[in-house]
């Protein structure tokens, strides 16, 4: 009698992990939704960029897709809720290039395009140039 009441309890187990195996194996795996990219920049990005290397020079260091968030940071001094209405409004915008220094990596400027509209910003805001409508160069400065 024992030996029935195992065997049952045996076919009970494996039918219920030969259930489960079928089940999973039937979805896609979500342990990690994502896949790499081939390449950082567009071929359109990427011949801009190699353009821009060469009228900015050896002294200057270009990085592309950076966050806007990366670069500028809220004001202090601003309630909790404000600070993070304010970060939100940025943290999910990039910029096309970022030019920067070489010895020090310090900030020179920003390009974002697209659309038809181009903005170069620089911590000097009085030299900034901005064509369109894109980000507001006072928020740029340092």
């Amino acid at each position: 009698m024992l030996k029935v009441v195992f065997g049952f309890l045996f076919i009970a187990v494996v039918s219920l992990v030969v259930a489960l195996i079928k089940k999973k194996s039937g979805k896609a795996p979500v342990d990690f939704p994502y896949q790499s990219k081939e390449v950082l920049c567009s071929p359109a990005e990427r011949s801009f960029l190699g353009a821009l290397e060469k009228v900015v020079g050896n002294g200057y260091q270009i990085f592309a897709k950076v966050r806007l968030a990366d670069i500028v940071e809220v004001n202090q001094g601003l309630s909790s809720s404000a600070r993070q209405s304010a970060f939100n409004r940025i943290s999910r915008k990039h910029l096309d290039f970022v030019i920067c220094n070489a010895r020090d990596l310090s900030i020179v400027g920003a390009i974002e395009g697209g659309m038809g509209s181009s903005l170069l910003l620089t911590h000097d805001r009085e030299k900034s140039i901005q064509h369109g409508n894109l980000y507001n160069t006072k928020s740029f400065k340092a």
